[in-house]
């Protein structure tokens, strides 16, 4: 557990908009070579990790994502304030006077004083078309010299922790899908018939990453299952906010998969179970980079595995450092359990 909250303390200042992913494959290639893993990328970027395994053993792939959400500049005012729109899933009640950064330029996404603004506008739900970035530009010239449209940022924010089992920082949400990732590659380092793998990029622009990963790199390897690390918000769920302390372990299946998946679905629920992992199943919401690659090789299971979070996709997502081991240690015996057993 201490691991992964150093992991999260070391990258939290690592920002990766969708986009420009460039501080997280750069941290996440280091960590590789650490452990002599050899890996490629394609032309997107995307990170892949494949092993040479014995022809009658599965191969398991599995994937994580490296983007976060992020604002891109528009529009540069007169005034020196910028305009921007959300790449991502982030919630636009949330944005408001939250701290943000690009590179080494800071700022704090404003809107009009409430006071200078109507009945009408002060009930009318935030829209991000009202808001704007500051910088502390005094005209747009000024701002012009450290941004250009295009320019991306994201929320600027701490490590807290909350108590001994939950930490919260932007980009946890997203983060924690490739430290899980890296988690594991590591466990199987000196195993080198371990899981192939992929670090995909841009999976808030329509899950462009995994696309270009699995057509260019995985459509010629027989992988006997998929699995996409990622985590997913209690609430989306309909979940009260105490059940984070649950720690339970998401599985989630497209509905196109049900029939095809039954039977992995079915070793994923023992595995869970002797494991005394609390394991909920749902259906994919078809947005997914499960999904993505379901629709570039549909004849591969594939499945998403997830831990809980609480306010995804705002300035202070929160994460149980418990609930995040137990999906890293389901992962790894699914894994170890189809290599010695396959599928079936």
């Amino acid at each position: 557990m201490n691991n992964m909250i150093n992991a999260i303390e070391q990258t939290y200042k690592t920002k990766s908009p969708c986009g420009n992913e460039s501080e997280a494959i750069k941290y996440i290639k280091s960590e590789l070579e650490k452990i002599n893993v050899k890996s490629v990328s394609d032309g997107m970027n995307n990170i892949i990790i494949k092993n040479s395994v014995p022809e009658e053993r599965p191969r398991v792939l599995l994937a994580a994502h490296t983007d976060e959400p992020c604002f891109i500049v528009t529009q540069i005012s007169e005034n020196g304030y910028l305009k921007f729109d959300m790449i991502g899933d982030t919630d636009s009640r949330s944005i408001l006077s939250k701290r943000v950064v690009c590179g080494n330029v800071k700022g704090v996404i404003s809107a009009r004083a409430i006071h200078l603004l109507s009945k009408e506008e002060r009930e009318r739900e935030v829209n991000v078309n009202d808001l704007f970035i500051d910088i502390g530009a005094e005209n747009a010239d000024l701002a012009k010299r450290f941004v250009s449209p295009g320019d991306c940022f994201v929320f600027d924010t701490d490590v807290i922790k909350l108590g001994n089992r939950t930490v919260s920082c932007f980009g946890i949400s997203d983060k924690i899908s490739y430290l899980v990732l890296l988690d594991i590659i590591r466990y199987f380092r000196n195993n080198n018939a371990g899981p192939d793998a992929v670090f995909t990029v841009q999976r808030h622009m329509y899950n462009r990453g995994m696309k270009c990963a699995i057509t260019s790199s995985f459509t010629d390897l027989p992988i006997g299952l998929s699995v996409v690390i990622d985590c997913i918000d209690i609430q989306q769920i309909d979940k009260k906010v105490n059940a984070l302390n649950d720690e339970t372990v998401y599985l989630a299946v497209d509905k196109i998969m049900f029939g095809y998946t039954s039977k992995i679905t079915d070793k994923i629920k023992r595995i869970a179970e002797n494991m005394n992992v609390n394991l909920e199943i749902l259906t994919d919401n078809g947005k997914s980079d499960a999904n993505a690659f379901i629709t570039q090789n549909s004849d591969v299971p594939t499945v998403t595995l997830m831990t809980g979070c609480l306010n995804k996709n705002t300035a202070y997502p929160i994460i149980n450092i418990n609930g995040v081991q137990k999906l890293k240690d389901l992962i790894i015996r699914i894994t170890e359990d189809i290599f010695n057993n396959g599928i079936d």
